[in-house]
Parts: C-alpha cells; sequence; structure tokens
C-alpha cells in the first residue's frame, strides 16, 4: 500500500503574528492509502479532543514542500558565549 493523502482535522484557531487575521490550525490524524488493485484504505493515527467528525485529505507532496519551504528555528547560544557558559542549577 501506497500513502497517498494526509488526513486533517481542524483543531482550532490562532492569529497570523504578521496580518493579524485568524487562521486555522490542524492536527494530523493519518494517511489515506491505496493498493495496487486501487481500493482505498484509511489509517488513522489520531484525533483532537474537540473533533467535529470532518477530515481534510491533502496532497502529501504539497504538504511535504510547505515544510520543506517554512523556515528551520534552531537554538543558538548568544554571540561569542558557547553551551558551555550556561549554569544549569535551577536555584530555588
Amino acid at each position: 500500500m501506497k500513502a497517498i493523502k494526509r488526513l486533517m482535522a481542524k483543531s482550532g484557531t490562532y492569529k497570523d503574528r504578521e496580518t493579524g487575521q485568524d487562521k486555522n490550525s490542524y492536527t494530523r490524524c493519518g494517511v489515506l492509502m491505496k493498493n495496487e488493485q486501487g481500493e482505498v484504505s484509511i489509517k488513522l493515527e489520531a484525533l483532537p479532543v474537540n473533533f467535529d467528525g470532518w477530515l481534510n485529505c491533502w496532497d502529501l507532496e504539497s504538504s511535504q514542500a510547505k515544510q520543506a519551504a517554512a523556515p528551520k528555528m534552531q537554538a543558538q547560544a548568544p554571540q561569542g558565549a558557547s553551551f558551555n557558559d550556561f549554569n544549569d542549577e535551577i536555584g530555588f
């Protein structure tokens, strides 16, 4: 079987930092798969707590391309410092 679509469910909304518009957030719920005979199967892996019964099918290729285009955040030490310079003790 080959995964052909990603199953997504709307799980809430958030406010976009740049535009201030409300946007939908989604939870990845599983995949839609097709076998050699053309039969389709669904593999559910998760459902959001407030699930309303609707799943969206998104192409795997388009969601992978979006992930590749998104900037990656990496932890960085302040300039001139190394991670060894930080004290890991919690003082309380």
